[in-house]
């Protein structure tokens, strides 16, 4: 098994004094440091024209894509983020390692061995300096075949190799300036010494050099003892971390290196552990900005110890490869699943403490090219990426790649992941729900997205049964720059009455789309009652209502397009509020058999040069789109074989036209239609799901997009179910 990492953070080094972190490109709190980012031995393996609408591949395969995701490193074992949520929580460490070693428990084990830390991997050369850490430091020696030189502090010694031949070379040590052998030591470790290696500073072991294997470079090694010299530098965690956190973290690393103890050195370096994420970060001598803390992570390594063992997790008795990385995705992968070994304490569960706040990896995003997509999927070019296929913890399984010559990729979702640098392989768009006690507070809440300072509002019906006369409001409100919210036929509900009283210093005037059977007179008293300057838009059906909020908008932005939708067919109304909104283009109904009158009335005054038709021919004929083409308008039909693929087809022409990173996913059940209404004052392309599921042909769409970065959800779980959100979240 494998043993690389990936996406690596090196917490709590510093070369100036200060917590120094870097996770590939994840952003961390610059007060907050960071775990190391795969800690424990992560092993992972180095986003006029009939047309059923499905966006083009061309643009998408040659763009950027932007790819979401939560977590990093592989998720195997203890979730560091997690563990510090539990301490918060008052957790021991004792709980927090069987919370994540599931049927561990806790317990000594021997741990006064020596164990040997690869410093410096294949390196051409090494250059050793000591300084003083106390008054009189910074004296060493160096030794090979029974002869040794010596030097004091700032006196550098150069390590080279030649076949099985390592030479030491000091200009300005007494006695000999160099020696030779199969392996020369360097001690320096009397308390008062620190040896600079690179860009770390030990002042515990015994330095040892030995060739590599390609015979033209070195292996540094430092012997420590695992117990104190080892364990009290390790900076796998911020050491200001909480008790509880830092015990777990302590018991795990010691299980950790123990279970490498126990497997031999490794021919490859000579040692068994390396000093960074490949296994554990081994930082050496704290930087000044660390030191303050030190005693509290040297006491958590001592917590229930003795002069030679400490505390491990240990299953059936014996002590575990205790693997552990920053944060998981919300869910511990099981080794299996990871790796393909089972272990029975590594195991897949649900891991609510790694989504708690605080956690930098609750989310984030990465820009890939689009050249570089393909080559991590193995196509010439990606026009839609699948995602869909997961691990039991919901992270990447098998990644499908579809080209826009039809050329299929296939590729291990870690290994897709670690290809992009990605922080883990819990890739997933980035969901959003918003929600009501009911439909007026649905309205209200995403009327919050419309400036405060808005001085019109426009109000509807929260009657479902007069959704028509509803469905030609959002675009209306977006060009008045106004909140759309809800109203009962006689009264102002709660919701609306809380929305309009935080708006109440710069409300002046409020439209009320509808007739009095929709909204009556005395819903516009009260609003008159407020010292609003109270409108209505009413017709005598829906075709004239919609004809009539069309004039409105004309009178105060010309339209250049608008959108004609069959009368009868509301869902595809709805999943076209959103674009229109975003294209300020007027929605107007139309009967099936031919442009209706007011359509047709709208249609000449306005003078739009675009239009698009909604919907297939049994909602909108041939007809009428022959009829608006004898105008000079340039129309297109957005159509599908029902309304979840007319929602699709609308959103992918439309997207284009709309900048911006967001989708909006609302039930097309015939109950929830106002759900889509209501997120249409967002302005965003706009798909529709079964209530419990999510149709194919949305999560076809959703995988095309390489802009999307969030799916705003309109309405609760009994709209749309958890199970279609997390499925188009992992699409």
């Amino acid at each position: 098994m494998t043993t690389r990492r990936y996406a690596a953070v090196r917490g709590l080094r510093a070369a100036a004094g200060a917590a120094v972190i870097a996770l590939a490109t994840v952003s961390v709190p610059a007060a907050t440091a960071a775990p190391s980012a795969a800690g424990g031995g992560a092993a992972y393996g180095q986003r006029g024209v009939d047309r059923t609408q499905t966006p083009s591949a061309g643009s998408a395969a040659a763009a950027n894509w932007t790819i979401t995701g939560a977590g990093a490193g592989h998720g195997v074992g203890m979730s560091q983020y997690g563990a510090l949520a539990q301490a918060n929580a008052g957790w021991k460490a004792a709980q927090i390692l069987k919370f994540y070693y599931p049927g561990t428990t806790m317990g000594p084990a021997a741990d006064a061995m020596t164990l040997v830390v690869n410093v410096q991997d294949h390196v051409t050369s090494s250059t050793v300096t000591t300084s003083a850490l106390a008054a009189g430091g910074g004296a060493f020696t160096v030794s090979a075949g029974g002869v040794t030189m010596s030097g004091g502090a700032s006196t550098s010694v150069t390590f080279t190799g030649s076949g099985s031949t390592v030479t030491a070379s000091c200009a300005a040590c007494t006695g000999r300036k160099t020696v030779s052998g199969g392996t020369v030591t360097m001690r320096f470790a009397d308390g008062k010494t620190l040896a600079n290696v690179g860009t770390n500073r030990f002042d515990v072991g015994i330095l040892t050099v030995t060739p590599s294997d390609t015979g033209t470079a070195v292996q540094v090694g430092l012997r420590v003892r695992l117990h104190d010299e080892y364990l009290d530098r390790i900076a796998e965690m911020p050491w200001s971390w909480p008790a509880g956190a830092l015990q777990a973290q302590a018991a795990a690393a010691r299980a950790y290196a123990l279970s490498k103890i126990k497997d031999g050195l490794r021919p490859s370096c000579g040692c068994h552990v390396y000093n960074n994420t490949d296994d554990q970060v081994f930082a050496g001598y704290p930087a000044s900005g660390n030191l303050p803390t030190w005693d509290a992570w040297k006491a958590a390594v001592r917590s229930g110890g003795s002069a030679t063992t400490g505390q491990v997790p240990k299953y059936a008795g014996s002590v575990i490869r205790a693997f552990y990385s920053p944060s998981n995705g919300g869910w511990t992968q099981s080794s299996a699943e990871a790796w393909g070994t089972a272990l029975p304490y590594l195991i897949s569960a649900a891991d609510p403490w790694s989504t708690k706040p605080g956690n930098p990896y609750l989310s984030w995003t990465r820009t890939v090219s689009g050249a570089d997509l393909a080559a991590a999927a193995g196509v010439s070019d990606v026009a839609r990426l699948d995602l869909s296929r997961r691990t039991q913890a919901h992270a990447l399984g098998t990644v499908y790649a579809y080209a826009g010559n039809g050329a299929t990729g296939k590729v291990a979702g870690t290994t897709f992941a670690a290809r992009l640098g990605l922080p883990s392989s819990w890739v997933r768009h980035r969901v959003e729900r918003v929600t009501g006690a009911d439909q007026s507070a649905l309205a209200a809440a995403v009327a919050r997205s419309v400036p405060v300072d808005a001085q019109t509002v426009v109000l509807v019906s929260a009657d479902p049964a007069k959704l028509p006369d509803a469905v030609a409001a959002p675009p209306l409100a977006k060009t008045l720059g106004a909140p759309l919210l809800l109203t009962d036929q006689y009264a102002l509900p709660m919701p609306t009455v809380g929305e309009l009283n935080r708006r109440v210093s710069s409300l002046k005037y409020a439209v009320i789309i509808g007739g009095a059977n929709s909204v009556d007179q005395r819903v516009l008293d009260q609003l008159t009652a407020r010292g609003l300057t109270v409108s209505r838009i009413d017709g005598a059906d829906r075709y004239e209502v919609s004809k009539n909020v069309a004039l409105r908008m004309g009178q105060i932005k010309p339209v250049t397009n608008a959108v004609v939708v069959g009368g009868a067919a509301l869902p595809d109304a709805v999943s076209v509020g959103g674009p229109a909104v975003g294209t300020r283009s007027p929605i107007l109904f139309t009967p099936a058999a031919d442009l209706g009158a007011a359509a047709a009335a709208a249609i000449d005054t306005l003078k739009p040069t675009t239009t698009q038709v909604v919907g297939g021919p049994a909602s909108v004929s041939g007809l009428v789109v022959s009829t608006l083409q004898k105008r000079g308008i340039t129309t297109i039909r957005l159509s599908g074989a029902n309304r979840y693929e007319v929602s699709v087809a609308v959103a992918g022409f439309f997207a284009p036209k709309m900048p911006g990173s967001k989708v909006v996913l609302a039930a097309g059940d015939d109950g929830f239609l106002m759900d889509a209404l209501l997120g249409a004052p967002l302005g965003r392309p706009t798909v529709l799901a079964i209530h419990d599921h999510l149709p194919s042909a949305v999560a076809r769409y959703l995988q095309t997009l390489n802009w999307l970065g969030t799916l705003t959800v309109i309405g609760g779980s009994s709209h749309v179910d958890d199970a279609s959100v997390q499925a188009a979240a992992e699409s």
